[in-house]
C-alpha cells in the first residue's frame, strides 16, 4: 500500500477476488491480457467510480497497473469523446 490517505472506495480488476481493504470496494473479474467477463458489469463499476470520485477518494488498480487500469481510465474520456 502506497503512503497516503487511504481510499473511500476501490475499483479492483483483477483475474481473482481482492483480499477485503478497510474501504469499500468493488471487484471486476478482468483475467490478465483480456476482457472483463462481464462487460455489463465493468462499465457500472467504472461508472460508480467516476461519479464518487466527485466528492470521495477513489481507487482504480489492477495486478500491474499498465493494461487493465489504463484501458479502465481511458474509458471515460472514450464515453466524452463517442458521446
Amino acid at each position: 500500500m502506497p503512503s497516503g490517505p487511504k481510499p473511500d472506495f476501490g475499483v479492483y480488476l483483477l483475474r481473482k477476488a481482492p483480499a477485503q481493504p478497510e474501504w469499500e470496494i468493488r471487484w471486476v473479474r478482468w483475467p490478465d491480457f483480456w476482457l472483463p467477463t462481464d462487460r455489463d458489469d465493468a462499465a457500472a463499476a467504472l461508472r460508480e467510480a467516476w461519479c464518487r470520485a466527485e466528492t470521495e477518494r477513489v481507487e482504480v488498480a489492477c495486478g500491474g497497473g499498465r493494461g487493465r487500469t489504463g484501458t479502465a481510465l481511458a474509458w471515460p474520456a472514450w464515453r466524452y469523446w463517442t458521446g
